[in-house]
């Protein structure tokens, strides 16, 4: 069993956050088994990049209105883990 997983972020620096997240489960085959994908709402003291926005394609009003918290995101995440 292998998890492959992809994170996008508001910048490439160490402080940025965590936008989007995806984790597949496959077997060894690498037939996917399990996935979770999910988007987190921006912190209220984060400012994304422009170029992160550009390359990740994500539309900030619908993280607003669709992403989970990071709390919520977190354990979601760790739950699946």
């Amino acid at each position: 069993m292998y998890i492959f997983y992809d994170f996008e972020t508001s910048s490439r620096d160490l402080l940025g956050q965590i936008l989007s997240y995806a984790f597949i489960v496959t077997d060894s085959q690498f037939t996917p088994i399990q996935e979770l994908i999910g988007t987190i709402k921006l912190n209220r003291t984060q400012l994304p990049a422009i170029e992160a926005i550009l390359v990740n394609k994500l539309d900030i009003s619908t993280l607003q209105n669709e992403g989970d918290p990071e709390p919520v995101a977190a354990k979601k995440i760790f739950q699946f883990l």
